[in-house]
């Protein structure tokens, strides 16, 4: 019975040994939180290459990453703010957007990463000129692998959202994420990949004193010992003598 238990308990530990943890998925909803985790790697995604509205496209890429962006089912189109497009003023130049409504904008990457922030917006104009909140659905994963899905509250137009995602360790990194809109135009801009920055290590514990100086309560009690050894021999030898 002995024998069974332990053959039993080798086949755990060696189970364990080979079944990688699941990683954690940090989300954060600042920059500043974002970056204080994770190191970016390469140059913000901020499509500043559009200087005017596209023509919808099935795809862009992004040159230096590699990143490419998609909208499955129909088109992603960039677009450049201008006066005569104030509906598109989002503050800061040029961004993504698909051109349907609902439908999602897809993120491939050439390489799996553990960090991905981007600012979302949504365009939902429930009357001429009023922008109401809504939310996106964000997904990512590996391969054919569904690493996790976080739902992100929308502000009103024409405030951002800023959306970060961090893995602690690197099962969970991804090669690619969904942004799906509950309603109307996913947009996005200002794109980072990054991985995970581990925090430092704590410093160790200093080493102890091979000869620590005895406390002022312990060389009292040292001395008196001393003291009554002295004194019982001194007694010891007197009757001796007598």
């Amino acid at each position: 019975m002995t024998r069974i238990a332990s053959v039993v308990c080798c086949l755990c530990l060696a189970f364990l040994a080979v079944v990688p943890a699941r990683a954690t998925i940090l989300t954060y909803s600042s920059l500043g939180d974002w970056q204080a985790i994770a190191t970016q790697s390469g140059a913000t995604i901020d499509f500043s290459s559009f200087t005017a509205h596209t023509s919808a496209m099935t795809s862009w890429t992004d040159a230096a990453s590699g990143a490419v962006f998609s909208a499955p089912g129909t088109w992603v189109q960039g677009i450049f703010p201008s006066g005569s497009t104030p509906w598109y003023e989002w503050g800061s130049g040029a961004f993504l957007r698909v051109t349907d409504g609902g439908f999602a904008m897809r993120i491939a990457l050439a390489a799996p990463v553990s960090a991905l922030a981007a600012e979302m917006m949504i365009y939902k104009e429930s009357s001429p000129g009023v922008f109401t909140t809504s939310q996106m659905t964000v997904t990512y994963g590996a391969g054919a692998t569904i690493l996790g899905t976080s739902v992100v509250s929308m502000a009103a137009k024409p405030v951002r959202t800023f959306f970060g995602l961090v893995s602690d360790d690197s099962n969970g990194k991804s090669d690619w994420y969904q942004i799906q809109p509950a309603y109307n135009y996913a947009m996005v801009d200002n794109v980072r990949l990054g991985s995970y920055l581990a925090p430092a290590p704590p410093p160790p514990d200093p080493e102890p004193d091979p000869s620590p100086v005895p406390e002022p309560g312990t060389l009292l009690l040292g001395a008196c010992g001393a003291a009554l050894l002295l004194l019982g021999g001194v007694r010891a030898g007197g009757r001796k003598s007598g």
